[in-house]
């Protein structure tokens, strides 16, 4: 679906959520100037870096991010993109149980690369046992070294619980 074609569809609330959500300080008077607005500023939608950057969450703190994450992951997996809140929040439960579980299995990571959860493990350790949490700083290093080592989020979110950290210490 084309965006001429989504913001036809779209009431003010979330007319005006959109702007405010990339643009700032901008008077919305109407629904038309609003749709006139957000087409006009396209190009701001496709815009890969800031994309990217909105969905990070490296300067929230780490129970932040992590609920971020599980809920665009759960999102993600539905049709619509779209859950009621109270079916939303069971989603994420079952998620976290499920990745609980799946740690708790002798055989969870019996596909990856041993010396690479071997280092990860040991960083991971490293940077929980500073503060008992996560810093933004530590988290950017993981990142790094999970892309370096060629570990999915999935392998973390395993080594987390393992270690007892997920989904909180």
């Amino acid at each position: 679906m084309r965006l001429e074609e989504i913001v036809t569809k779209m009431s003010k609330l979330y007319l005006g959520r959109l702007i405010d959500s990339f643009l700032k300080d901008v008077t919305k008077d109407s629904e038309d100037k609003m749709r006139e607005l957000l087409l006009k500023n396209k190009g701001e939608f496709a815009n890969h870096d800031r994309i990217e950057n909105k969905l990070n969450f490296i300067d929230e703190d780490r129970n932040t991010a992590l609920l971020n994450d599980l809920i665009l992951n759960v999102l993600l997996d539905e049709n619509n993109y779209m859950l009621e809140e109270k079916e939303l929040i069971e989603k994420i439960k079952q998620k976290e149980k499920q990745i609980v579980e799946e740690s708790e299995k002798k055989d969870s990571l019996k596909y990856s690369d041993p010396k690479a959860l071997k280092i990860y493990e040991r960083v991971l350790k490293a940077a929980w046992k500073w503060q008992d949490s996560i810093s933004p700083h530590e988290q950017n290093i993981l990142d790094v070294l999970k892309e370096e080592l060629d570990l999915s989020v999935y392998e973390h979110r395993i080594l987390e619980s393992k270690l007892g950290y997920f989904p909180q210490p």
